[in-house]
């Protein structure tokens, strides 16, 4: 009898730790669905590799606060055979225009994705290309790199990541 009922209390006990462990993935998966619900912290919008465009021209204007762009953080205006486009380099101090070496009349080509941003175009830049460098501002999915440092061997020199 005495080993039944510790048969039974092993039981009860693995239960109660299901059940612990199951209550926090349930709060997790409504904290996440509330974090991608519209709302403002949902400004930002997903990258898709699949509308990438890759646009070339020259910086017509340099915003380096973008306090008035709907996305806050560097802005360049780039005059294109299409017309003027406001493109989004990032929003952290390593993507200045003095730390990407930038100045309005530079020729660049960009590759990234179009989006709308409070009824407004602009282009989410992942890959910024110089006359003479490369930056990777952002990765694959859309998110900022974190380091304008050098990487690799002899390109090194040519090619920069940044957020």
């Amino acid at each position: 009898m005495i080993r039944n009922l510790g048969s039974n209390f092993s039981i009860a006990v693995a239960l109660a730790l299901c059940l612990l462990v199951a209550l926090p993935v349930g709060a997790q998966s409504s904290a996440s669905s509330a974090a991608v619900s519209p709302g403002p912290a949902a400004l930002t919008p997903v990258y898709d590799l699949s509308k990438e465009v890759n646009i070339q021209g020259n910086i017509l204007k340099i915003d380096g606060a973008g306090s008035n762009a709907p996305l806050i953080g560097t802005h360049i205006q780039i005059q294109t055979a299409q017309g003027v486009v406001d493109t989004h380099l990032g929003s952290s101090a390593s993507v200045s225009a003095r730390n990407l070496g930038l100045s309005v009349g530079q020729s660049v080509k960009v590759t990234g994705m179009m989006t709308t941003v409070n009824g407004n175009s602009v282009l989410l830049a992942r890959i910024l290309t110089t006359p003479d460098r490369v930056f990777v501002l952002r990765n694959e999915h859309g998110m900022p790199v974190r380091s304008l440092l050098p990487r690799g061997g002899s390109s090194a020199n040519n090619i920069k990541g940044g957020i």
